[in-house]
């Protein structure tokens, strides 16, 4: 009778525990599934994804062509170099100034290039270029780098129909400025960033390059020739004396120096006009 108990338990006992490896493996089976499922999912969705990023890179590239862009940046780009040569010219080699020492003329603020100082007249022709100070290149770089991106609006993309979708935005534009004997010419740089929903944005840098036929080394070098005469030569007279610069005389043929006294400034202001130039 006590065998025939002890029977019935490790039976009852034996389908209990044959239940609950069923049930595990089931768990196991649907764990297996769930995760193949996953792994399937996330392998489609990566290659949609890449080939989405892959179209996007594509089509950026075609978009972003300097000819599909020149109305928005080479036109602004062009003027900005333009506009900030006439204003580095009148101006005496600056375009901003930091304090008032400075001859107003005709609303323009012009640079004295020769100062007062405690006993002879000091130099004060801003550099082209310098590391140090404040400098022709620097101005000319800040102004054309401001104006481009003030006037160029890469938003206005957006209004192409297979643009549409995308956030477009500009970074900051860095302009190299060189100055060659009959020219200037600016190479700039310009990020731009699309953004497309679900995708990684991408980052364009774009480059422009523009130049004016403009002969200011040569023009700055005579100038500052004739600026040093007058200050350490007492008999040195800038109108009279100027074929005495050799700088000068080189561009004498097709330029022009006058001189404008302005006596309520008890200044003077020399002009000097290049018809070597397409800007004078």
């Amino acid at each position: 009778m006590q065998d025939r108990t002890m029977k019935n338990k490790n039976l009852l006992s034996s389908k209990k525990n044959s239940k609950k490896a069923q049930i595990t493996v089931f768990i196991l089976i649907g764990l297996i599934i769930l995760i193949i499922f996953g792994f399937l999912f996330y392998l489609v969705n990566l290659k949609e994804r890449s080939e989405s990023e892959i179209n996007i890179e594509k089509f950026t590239s075609e978009v972003l062509k300097p000819k599909i862009l020149e109305q928005y940046t080479t036109l602004c780009l062009d003027e900005a170099l333009e506009q900030g040569l006439i204003l580095i010219g009148k101006q005496g080699g600056y375009i901003n100034f930091s304090d008032d020492d400075y001859l107003l003329f005709n609303q323009d603020k012009i640079n004295y290039a020769i100062i007062p100082g405690p006993v002879s007249r000091q130099y004060n022709l801003p550099p082209i270029r310098s590391s140090f100070t404040k400098n022709i290149a620097g101005e000319l770089k800040e102004y054309i780098e401001k104006e481009t991106k003030k006037c160029t609006d890469f938003s206005a993309l957006q209004q192409i129909p297979e643009l549409s979708s995308y956030k477009i935005s500009d970074g900051t534009p860095d302009a190299e400025i060189r100055f060659a004997e009959n020219e200037v010419i600016v190479f700039l740089t310009y990020p731009v960033n699309f953004t497309y929903p679900d995708a990684k944005p991408i980052k364009r840098l774009v480059r422009f390059v523009s130049k004016e036929n403009v002969r200011f080394e040569r023009i700055y070098r005579a100038v500052a020739d004739l600026v040093e005469k007058d200050i350490y030569d007492p008999g040195f007279n800038i109108i009279e004396d100027s074929e005495d610069s050799n700088d000068f005389l080189r561009i004498s043929q097709d330029a022009k120096l006058n001189k404008i006294d302005v006596p309520q400034k008890a200044s003077s202001l020399f002009v000097v006009t290049d018809f070597g130039s397409d800007l004078n």
